[in-house]
């Protein structure tokens, strides 16, 4: 297996995933964006699309993995995932199932994140990718503190974005 990609790189795809996030905002969203990367190249995109699509599973990992589900059905143990705000518990399953390499995140989210049910869970012990948390997060931080001062909502989310 080839080693992981170094800080720059990671902080190379995340900015993409922000770029995805930024759209999000754009759109008025909550801005969560995603990059699926295989062999240090992009092969999937998605950023949190609910309410516009009207649907609870437009989260931005799903969106960035449902393009790509047969090529990640053979590959994903040589796939990362990057998000800009640590997977919900529907996302974080998604992403264990799928048996996605690493899981690179910006910022925590201890009120939705579902990092914290790893130790908790054999499943998940076993099958979860390497995590590393923490790039990029003082912008995946500034994009959700736009959103909410644009929409007076959910400022819960930015108390829950602070590193534990």
């Amino acid at each position: 297996m080839s080693s992981y990609p170094s800080q720059d790189t990671d902080e190379q795809f995340m900015r993409l995933a922000l770029q995805e996030a930024g759209r999000a905002l754009e759109e008025d969203q909550l801005p969560v964006g995603s990059v699926v990367v295989y062999q240090g190249g992009v092969i999937s995109v998605g950023r949190n699309q609910v309410e516009l699509k009207h649907s609870d599973l437009a989260h931005a990992e799903l969106e960035a993995i449902w393009p790509v589900q047969d090529f990640l059905f053979a590959h994903a143990q040589e796939c990362d995932i990057y998000s800009t705000l640590e997977p919900c518990m529907m996302c974080f399953g998604a992403i264990v199932n799928f048996h996605f390499r690493r899981l690179v995140i910006a910022a925590p989210d201890q009120l939705v994140g579902a990092l914290s049910l790893i130790p908790h869970a054999p499943y998940y012990i076993r099958r979860s990718p390497a995590v590393t948390s923490g790039v990029l997060a003082d912008e995946s931080r500034a994009l959700v503190a736009q959103y909410v001062e644009r929409n007076k909502i959910r400022a819960h989310l930015l108390d829950s974005m602070q590193d534990p």
